[in-house]
């Protein structure tokens, strides 16, 4: 059952000063705000490549079903849902966006924009994961984690790495065998989501000298000489080309079709000298698609909806504000909040502090909620301030360290406003 959390603070320095220490809240939110300016860099110039991007969905398949799917479906199986619990909720937005197509600029680009897709701050995103996620939009920010893993799974591919223009007769990527082991992760943990990306790629890259046609001694996937160097995404640079003679894709044929064997069958099981290449790759794509899964979920912020504050009289008929919010979590059991108390734009000092526990799900099943009351007692360090109007800023910490974010909009009428106006008498 939902119950409302009833955190009233007596009028007291004591509790004013609450169980946490706003200091420590304080210098975390700094640096949360320090730390999202100084990984602030300018619309990244790709995005002029995905102007005339559709904005329908379009399906990675093969003719015996999608690799995608398969990936994901492997990597979830590791996912412990004790700890992860958003991700087991979100199991079907995530299958579903990492085998849609649409993170892509185009259908001829062999990556994307990872980081933008986070951020989701660029109108070709649809609101990313961020963005959608802070919109209470959450069916549609954990579908865009689901793009963010599809695009990291391309680069275990050799022809997206090589930066290959291809389709679907590519052999490679229309092979039959879908099998997914995941043994072990080698990817370090705790990365930003986008950063695998750029580490399955690097990581693919270099092995293609080693992935040679045993018919020609040459290689099967050939990076152009003027390709960025490791570290720099490949897939939006000069174009590679298959190793075979006149650009042609030897990794895998079909045996000759024979309608007439003796024992009636027709064996259309595509055929390679190295198949392992593929299932290896396979691995490394799931490995990959286990931490994105980890760190999105270890990321994404509390937030905070429908804020208000009315006046609670206290003595002397002096007031007190009585601050009323839902906060949501993906993944933890318990927040503390700071309520900040500022003067037109000058900051007063912290006005309440303390802890509450989430303790229901939300509609979505995806998010841990909880309706929260609290109080300020009008006084900043035990000194009551004289009357007049203030702003009172909310924000929440989760046992991730991650702060809930500035609101989206200023707009009175945006549900995920973190400050709100009160006058003190």
């Amino acid at each position: 059952m939902n119950k409302v959390k009833s955190l009233l603070l007596l009028i007291s320095v004591s509790l004013i000063a609450g169980a946490l220490q706003a200091g420590s809240f304080e210098k975390d939110v700094k640096s949360a705000q320090g730390k999202v300016k100084a990984e602030a860099v300018p619309e990244p110039t790709i995005a002029q490549a995905v102007a005339g991007q559709s904005s329908n969905k379009w399906w990675s398949v093969n003719f015996f079903g999608s690799a995608h799917r398969a990936i994901i479906k492997a990597s979830l199986k590791l996912i412990d849902g004790g700890l992860y619990p958003d991700m087991a909720a979100a199991k079907d937005d995530l299958k579903c966006g990492a085998n849609d197509e649409t993170g892509h600029p185009n259908d001829t680009m062999n990556g994307g924009d990872v980081r933008g897709l986070w951020e989701g701050a660029a109108g070709w995103t649809k609101g990313g994961v961020l963005q959608n996620y802070q919109l209470f939009k959450f069916h549609e920010a954990y579908e865009r984690i689901g793009a963010i893993i599809h695009l990291t799974q391309d680069q275990s591919v050799p022809t997206h790495v090589a930066n290959i223009k291809h389709g679907i007769s590519d052999s490679f990527e229309g092979f039959y065998d879908n099998t997914v082991r995941i043994p072990s992760i080698r990817f370090a943990e705790d990365l930003e989501p986008y950063a695998y990306y750029q580490l399955l790629q690097d990581e693919t890259r270099s092995k293609l000298p080693g992935w040679t046609d045993p018919a020609t001694n040459l290689p099967y996937w050939v990076a152009a000489p003027d390709a960025p160097p490791l570290g720099q995404d490949a897939t939006f640079g000069p174009r590679g080309h298959y190793g075979g003679k006149r650009n042609r894709d030897v990794y895998a044929v079909p045996p000759a079709n024979n309608f007439n064997n003796s024992d009636g069958n027709n064996d259309n099981t595509w055929t390679s000298a190295h198949p392992e290449i593929r299932l290896q790759q396979l691995t490394a794509a799931g490995e990959a698609t286990v931490r994105v899964i980890q760190a999105a979920s270890k990321r994404l912020p509390p937030i905070i909806k429908d804020l208000s504050v009315t006046s609670l009289t206290v003595d002397a008929g002096q007031t007190a504000a009585m601050i009323r919010f839902t906060a949501f979590d993906n993944r933890s059991a318990s927040l503390k909040y700071m309520v900040t108390i500022y003067r037109g734009e000058e900051k007063l000092g912290v006005g309440a502090t303390g802890e509450f526990p989430l303790e229901v799900r939300d509609e979505t099943g995806i998010m841990r909620k909880e309706d929260v009351s609290t109080a300020w007692t009008g006084s900043i360090n035990g000194q009551r301030l004289p009357p007049g109007a203030y702003t009172l800023e909310v924000r929440l910490k989760d046992t991730d360290g991650n702060i809930s974010p500035e609101a989206l909009s200023a707009d009175p009428a945006y549900p995920g406003r973190t400050k709100v106006a009160f006058n003190l008498n």
